[in-house]
């Protein structure tokens, strides 16, 4: 069993991943914190087999705690939003395993954990995050073709937004689309240097200009999966949750055809 210390600036995202964690397995959450001085004293006093730790923390940063637990440190998985070669080195000079980039999937956050547990040697800075997942090509044609057939148009700034944001949702539902405001606006904001405000702006226009461009096709696809009423404008759940459930389909039909 791996126990594990989180440590982030975001209550909101801490609870996720202690959700998210406490229900594998080989894991268990040994404490919780969001700040530096206070996963300093925890680390000390609860010795976790792993930290996973936010460099941009207040009162002291993650290369600070990291610091001051030279010499006395378990594995620790640095995670951040700013993917900085010199300050990521510095991680890994000042005894970080492995540095993970927000926004990330926690199906990968989990493996992540598995690999620097297990593993003996320092690990490289990781580049899995939304970005670098654009060149799953298939994935990305499922995506594109449903935004498209509900009158989402490219020139719209929130058709980006959605793009990334289906990314994440498709594999980190329902917990990412049962927190909108919490999680998915703030990660996207710091993907695109924006605010959570400005991003759900964005996403809200483009829903609103494909329903009245062309109500009858998003209505349609909204009744034909009885995610909302037909009649009615979709919130940006009722998209989400639909664009995931008819993709995941889409792509169970597609893994069937290869299988038989």
């Amino acid at each position: 069993m791996i126990s594990v210390l989180i440590v982030d600036h975001s209550r909101e995202l801490c609870d996720i991943i202690a959700k998210y964690l406490s229900l594998q397995p080989d894991m268990q959450i040994c404490g919780v914190c969001y700040d530096g001085r206070s996963a300093v004293n925890l680390a000390r006093e609860l010795r976790p087999e792993l930290v996973l730790l936010d460099l941009g923390l207040p009162l002291l940063d993650g290369l600070g705690v990291l610091d001051a637990l030279r010499g006395e440190l378990p594995k620790v998985l640095v995670i951040t939003a700013f993917p900085r070669e010199d300050i990521i080195q510095k991680a890994l000079d000042l005894g970080a395993s492995y540095c993970l980039l927000k926004p990330f999937y926690l199906s990968v956050l989990a493996r992540t954990i598995r690999d620097v547990y297990s593993s003996s040697t320092e690990m490289v800075m990781d580049n899995f995050n939304l970005k670098s997942f654009l060149d799953n090509r298939e994935l990305a044609r499922y995506i594109e073709d449903f935004l498209t057939a509900a009158g989402i148009r490219q020139q719209l700034k929130g058709y980006k937004y959605l793009k990334e944001a289906l990314y994440l949702a498709l594999d980190n539902q329902p917990l990412v689309l049962d927190a909108l405001t919490k999680v998915l606006y703030p990660a996207l904001a710091e993907k695109f240097n924006t605010t959570p405000s400005s991003v759900e702006a964005a996403i809200r226009g483009a829903i609103t200009s494909a329903w009245q461009s062309d109500k009858a096709a998003l209505a349609k696809l909204m009744r034909k999966k009885d995610e909302c009423d037909g009649r009615k404008k979709p919130t940006t759940s009722e998209f989400l949750t639909l664009a995931c459930r008819q993709i995941q389909v889409e792509l169970r039909e597609a893994q069937k055809e290869v299988l038989y």
